[in-house]
């Protein structure tokens, strides 16, 4: 019972009685849009984060530089075994520069 007396007064209500102040919302979120999206408790510092973060995607993209040169450098009887190896090593370094980092669990 309790939930269909939510849904109908969720129903009920029109879009006349919700009303929105836009302009003061907008505001708001202009006012804070240098902040970036970091909650009141974020205790880390942001710019050493942001320092971290580019330096794990510099790397990233480092190795995966080092890599295509070694692929593409490959020579001698085992040259396309190597170079697919190393190919391989590219593209799972690329993947791992474009993905967000997770907390650990």
């Amino acid at each position: 019972m309790k939930k269909e007396s939510i849904k109908d007064n969720i129903q009920q209500a029109t879009k006349s009685e919700i009303k929105f102040n836009v302009a003061e919302i907008r505001s708001k979120a202009r006012e804070h849009l240098s902040d970036g999206a970091v909650t009141d408790n974020y205790a880390s510092n942001r710019e050493v984060v942001i320092n971290l973060l580019q330096t794990a995607l510099a790397t990233e993209w480092t190795c995966v530089l080092r890599y295509t040169q070694h692929q593409i450098s490959a020579e001698g009887i085992h040259a396309e075994p190597v170079a697919r190896h190393f190919a391989e090593h590219a593209t799972e370094e690329q993947s791992l520069g474009f993905s967000a980092p997770t907390a650990p669990s």
